[in-house]
């Protein structure tokens, strides 16, 4: 997994062979097919992989005890906007589960997850249920289009989208302005 995040974040899943990728990896070619039939297995690997940390990600961020939840909310999409621009193969690896059924219904079902753990940490604010839930998983949906965002502006402008986007949401959430600085 790691040479095939090694090459998709070079060179994109476009340009992606078995052969180039059992080379990196150290394998023959039939030692990689019994791993994984087809690029579509290695992409889908790599989505769950990557899924599975941003739901780490999401528990880490819940486990901090800070009492500026609003700025809490800001650093982990600013956390998760460096993550992305740290690891180019996510980006590339966003395309192709756009380009997936299979995948996107997994993209989805992870920002319902992250969602729904967010969610029951705010279940003390003044916002509904049902209007929480909605903005948290809006929320898990975009922060991938905001990363690509603030990958391609300057910094100071990335910066400040990232707090305007966190910013936005914990509003939308209920949470008190604290020290948001805006």
């Amino acid at each position: 997994m790691a040479a095939a995040a090694d090459l998709i974040g070079t060179r994109g899943t476009d340009d992606l062979s078995m052969t180039e990728l059992a080379r990196a990896a150290g394998l023959s070619k039939p030692a990689l097919y019994r791993y994984f039939p087809n690029k579509q297995a290695i992409y889908r690997q790599l989505a769950l992989d990557m899924f599975a940390e941003n739901q780490a990600m999401v528990a880490k961020g819940l486990a901090r005890e800070d009492a500026d939840r609003a700025r809490v909310l800001r650093e982990a999409i600013r956390g998760y906007c460096a993550m992305q621009h740290a690891r180019p193969y996510r980006t590339h690896l966003r395309a192709a589960i756009s380009a997936n059924p299979e995948l996107a219904d997994l993209d989805i079902a992870d920002s319902r997850t992250n969602a729904a753990t967010v969610s029951r940490s705010l279940a003390d604010t003044d916002v509904g249920p049902q209007d929480r839930d909605d903005t948290l998983f809006l929320m898990m949906s975009l922060v991938d289009t905001l990363a690509h965002v603030t990958r391609r502006v300057p910094q100071d402008e990335a910066g400040r989208l990232m707090d305007r986007f966190g910013t936005v949401f914990a509003e939308a959430l209920g949470l008190p302005r604290g020290a948001q600085g805006d």
